[in-house]
């Protein structure tokens, strides 16, 4: 009886380096094929177009498959799909060695719920200031996070507390249990449809190098960019309403169908576009677009018709360091107004409101704020505007109040 508690742990720290190993895999596997394709390129082994045409097709495809299916539907259900389509979002998600769909999920409701704070499975945030927290923060919020949250891929109490919905579908926790069976396809698929469509076995090697081990590499790395890289670099537009420190990354979602509009997502998390701009191409709200006119998808979120609102409108930063002698009472090292446009250093901007948070965090919008600024220099998070000094001037900026805030 005593050797039991031993035995049972002894069963669990051989589980937790089988799935640890497990994750070496999943990172060095498509890795190698990078340098294997690189390898064949050197030797001007090219890319035949029909291999071209099964690597492009899978690599949308299982993209999508993550980013509108695993992210904006299982986890966000911010659309409705038909059963069929259900099934081919889970089937082509899984395909791309992200992790089972329950799992999946689970972990990104997990970090919607404690997004950048202690708790978050993936956060960039949670290593400190310096360059040293910096590159274990993006460590851990890229791949880093991995090694512990393996672990959580058969807790079932945790599918319980966040997926309860989906754990009501038969069809997606069949999906879940047969993972590596839909994984092993995603490597078979692109070998069979390279030898078949070359007639050549040459052709089937290079289609699982390309269509499998590569398309898995960018796939993947798309994807945790979205949680490393958006989460540290880029735009913050709606800062006032979110609680993290996600951020729109034009060059991330380039590479991810959309999902770098990431600061989007957490303020409009139930939106099933990334797009609050037209210059903001979101590839997978365009696909969702075209499968709700086929009548295959319906109810697609979209962000708030009021956009052009006040409140939801640019904030910038306000430049204390030459500040006149009548803005002594403004004690916030840094204070936030709002403006509708970037404009180019030296230009003058009226500023017409300004934005403070209530202790419950609500925000409050103050109109007729009616003052003048020039632009002194852009930064990524803003314009840093000066100041005339005038009594009007100096008592509408000492109403900006200081508020804790994760624009660093």
């Amino acid at each position: 009886m005593g050797s039991k508690p031993r035995d049972r742990g002894r069963d669990r720290a051989r589980l937790r380096w089988i799935d640890r190993a497990a994750v070496a895999l999943v990172l060095s596997l498509p890795t190698a094929g990078v340098f294997i394709g690189a390898y064949l390129a050197w030797r001007g082994d090219v890319l035949e177009t029909a291999n071209l045409v099964v690597f492009v097709v899978l690599w949308i495809a299982t993209l999508f498959g993550v980013e509108g299916g695993f992210h904006r539907y299982f986890s966000h259900r911010s659309y409705r799909a038909r059963p069929g389509v259900e099934a081919v979002l889970a089937g082509l998600g899984s395909m791309a060695f992200q992790g089972p769909v329950l799992w999946w999920a689970a972990t990104h409701r997990r970090h919607h719920e404690r997004s950048d704070r202690p708790g978050d499975p993936h956060s960039p945030q949670l290593r400190g200031d310096g360059a040293r927290g910096l590159l274990l923060g993006l460590w851990d919020g890229h791949v880093g996070w991995l090694f512990n949250e393996v672990d959580a891929i058969s807790r079932k109490s945790t599918w319980a507390k966040y997926v309860p919905d989906l754990l009501e579908k038969p069809m997606v926790w069949s999906i879940h249990r047969n993972y590596l069976w839909w994984l092993a396809l995603g490597f078979a698929l692109p070998a069979v449809l390279g030898g078949a469509l070359t007639g050549t076995w040459h052709g089937a090697w290079i289609g699982l190098v390309w269509g499998g081990l590569i398309r898995t590499f960018l796939v993947n790395h798309a994807i945790w960019a979205v949680n490393s890289i958006c989460h540290v670099y880029g735009s913050r537009p709606f800062a006032l309403h979110a609680r993290d420190r996600s951020a729109n990354n034009a060059w991330v979602a380039l590479v991810s169908l959309g999902a770098g509009w990431h600061h989007n997502h957490h303020v409009f998390p139930g939106s099933a576009t990334t797009q609050v701009h037209a210059w903001q191409v979101d590839g997978c709200g365009l696909i969702l677009r075209a499968l709700a006119k086929l009548g295959l998808v319906s109810e697609l979120g979209t962000p708030p018709a009021d956009l052009d609102q006040p409140g939801w409108t640019r904030r910038v930063s306000v430049n204390l360091e030459g500040a006149p002698a009548e803005l002594v009472n403004l004690r916030s090292d840094r204070a936030f107004v709002e403006t509708r446009v970037r404009r180019a250093v030296g230009a003058t901007i009226r500023l017409d409101h300004f934005v403070v948070a209530e202790a419950n965090g609500e925000a409050q919008v103050v109109a007729g704020l009616q003052i003048q600024a020039s632009v002194d220099r852009v930064t990524p998070h803003g314009l840093v505007l000066r100041f005339a000094s005038s009594p009007q001037q100096a008592a509408a900026l000492t109403r900006l109040t200081r508020r804790e805030r994760y624009d660093g």
